[in-house]
């Protein structure tokens, strides 16, 4: 099993993030700020989805979403899972 993309919408520094990921390896490289902790977040969201939540939400945005593109054998780790996305809405409540 392995992530094959990670879409985020309102995310942290990310108002619309869709990267694809090699099967092998990746490297995340940038700048301080840049958004690469995001990215491992939003990857380990998958075992912890509590590694995203409200408070990661874009400033002034009430929604947002994290969603992992899965491929492979991943239906005995997560059998749950209909298609091959995992997605984790994420909302602000009102003030």
């Amino acid at each position: 099993m392995w992530i094959e993309g990670i879409k985020l919408l309102n995310i942290r520094s990310f108002e619309n993030l869709d990267i694809k990921l090699s099967r092998r390896i990746n490297i995340l490289v940038g700048a301080n700020n840049s958004g690469k902790s995001t990215i491992l977040h939003a990857s380990g969201s998958i075992q912890d989805p509590r590694l995203i939540n409200a408070t990661d939400m874009r400033k002034g945005q009430k929604e947002g979403y994290v969603e992992l593109i899965l491929n492979g054998d991943f239906k005995k780790y997560f059998p749950s899972v209909s298609g091959n996305i995992v997605r984790y809405n994420i909302a602000k409540k009102n003030d």
